[in-house]
């Protein structure tokens, strides 16, 4: 699932099943994948928008962005 081609990386979703993905350029910070990913989530993924509890865990080693709801 892992994917990096000349100077971009994406950064995947870690739910099954899910060809969400962020491509990372090398004029972009990782974090700015969080925002369209907490999109994803409330699109697909059952988040409320008003949600402040939820927590966005990054994967480093895997490129796996994962949703963990409190």
């Amino acid at each position: 699932m892992q994917e990096k081609t000349k100077g971009h990386t994406h950064i995947h979703c870690s739910a099954p099943d899910c060809d969400w993905e962020f491509i990372l350029s090398q004029d972009l910070d990782i974090s700015d994948s969080y925002e369209p990913f907490r999109l994803h989530c409330i699109d697909q993924h059952g988040l409320n928008a008003d949600d402040t509890e939820s927590v966005i865990y990054l994967d480093l080693k895997k490129l796996l962005l994962t949703l963990f709801k409190k």
